[in-house]
């Protein structure tokens, strides 16, 4: 048989998901008091929560700032709108370095930035969060941060510490606190939808589980070194698609992890004809379907 492109035809179907209603999010990035001297960085926060941080420093979420195709992305999307986009990509992949002003929208002079600019979404960056303003839709990183030195948990009774004041949080533990980054609209255009598709899905709606249900693995421990053993905790390695293209922490681990994750999301079929003509064209119909994903797959894009 000759050598001939081979096409697959997909067949991707979604988790009962629809777009959400386009709302005009503000493109900058909401105004804060915070200098980069505010953070103490992830290394500070690992040295009492050192099996968190070791998860987090493989994560996307810490590779988001230096990944090679998000700086490639942004300064692409600068140049075909002159430079209107302003910081919108980097309101969610380089939060600290959008609301400090350390970083311009061009992110100019990055390999110079602070380290707690560089580590993207940092531990602070998620456990300093706010709920947006009552007028301020979900997405484009339109969470507020608390610009005093707290960290926002889900544990009911937080144990004293003098790193940090400990605070309890509803919104940390909603599906809308993962929406201010994994939605995002561009002049009422929806870019990514990702928090849109879960809302309308049935993962919310009837089985009532949530992004961190999923990307958020449970286990039993120590929150911190030394701490009460706790029936219930979260791992913060966030499995998901996205795999470094560059030398990274934990590469084998999140390549593992993402096999894992993948095979309980999607079932792939393929259906060959019964016969093969010698030096013909051999048609292969290939088809995803999800079946444990609380949205579309793949997620993300959209198209308008």
């Amino acid at each position: 048989m000759r050598n001939r492109p081979l096409t697959l035809v997909f067949i991707v179907l979604s988790a009962g998901a629809t777009a959400a209603s386009p709302a005009e999010l503000d493109q900058s990035t909401p105004r804060s008091n915070l200098h980069s001297g505010d953070f103490q960085g992830p290394e500070a926060c690992g040295k009492c929560h050192p099996r968190h941080y070791l998860e987090w420093r493989g994560s996307a979420h810490a590779y988001s700032a230096v990944d090679p195709i998000f700086q490639a992305c942004n300064a692409n999307a600068l140049m075909q709108t002159g430079g209107q986009i302003g910081k919108l990509c980097m309101g969610c992949h380089a939060p600290v370095g959008a609301r400090t002003g350390e970083l311009s929208a061009a992110l100019e002079k990055f390999d110079a930035a602070s380290r707690v600019v560089q580590a993207g979404v940092s531990c602070e960056v998620c456990h300093r969060m706010e709920e947006p303003s009552p007028d301020a839709p979900i997405g484009n990183a339109s969470f507020r941060m608390a610009t005093r030195n707290v960290a926002y948990g889900r544990l009911a009774k937080p144990a004293p510490t003098s790193a940090h004041t400990s605070e309890t949080s509803q919104f940390i533990a909603r599906g809308e606190f993962c929406g201010s980054c994994h939605d995002v609209l561009q002049h009422g255009k929806p870019i990514e939808k990702t928090y849109a598709e879960w809302n309308e899905s049935e993962y919310r709606t009837v089985r009532q589980h949530r992004c961190q249900d999923c990307h958020m693995l449970r286990y039993s421990g120590q929150a911190a070194v030394g701490g009460a053993f706790r029936e219930t905790l979260h791992r913060h390695n966030f499995p998901a698609v996205t795999v470094a293209l560059i030398d990274f922490p934990n590469q084998g681990f999140q390549a593992e992890q993402l096999q894992d994750f993948l095979r309980s999301a999607a079932v792939l079929s393929v259906s060959s004809p019964p016969q093969v003509q010698a030096d013909g064209i051999l048609d292969l119909s290939v088809s995803v379907k999800t079946s444990g994903t609380g949205h579309n797959l793949p997620s993300g894009l959209s198209t308008f």
